[in-house]
């Protein structure tokens, strides 16, 4: 029973924070890794006329903090290529999982 709300993302220095306009749900995400984005805190309690359950937030807030945070990563110079750490890790993969004779 989701209905489609504007959800509202700031970037604050390293943080990204996802608000739901009208209530008072709020996330905020920080970089933990170069490939890895944690919710750092949250509030907000399930009310009678949101127009999504916490959860849905929660699961929205990231998609959007995700993608905010790819497309800041995308826009810097001299970003890893995604495709060379992917060879990397699949290369360490095959060497690592090699059965022992």
């Amino acid at each position: 029973m989701a209905v489609e709300a504007d959800l509202h993302v700031e970037v604050q220095g390293d943080e990204i924070i996802v608000t739901l306009p009208g209530v008072r749900y709020t996330v905020t995400y920080y970089r933990a890794t170069p490939h890895e984005l944690l919710a750092k805190s949250y509030s907000g309690q399930e009310a009678d006329g949101a127009p999504m359950t916490k959860a849905e937030f929660l699961a929205r807030a990231w998609k959007l903090a995700n993608d905010k945070a790819y497309a800041a990563n995308a826009s810097r110079p001299n970003r890893r290529d995604r495709s060379a750490i992917k060879g990397a890790c699949l290369a360490r993969c095959e060497w690592s999982c090699q059965p022992h004779l």
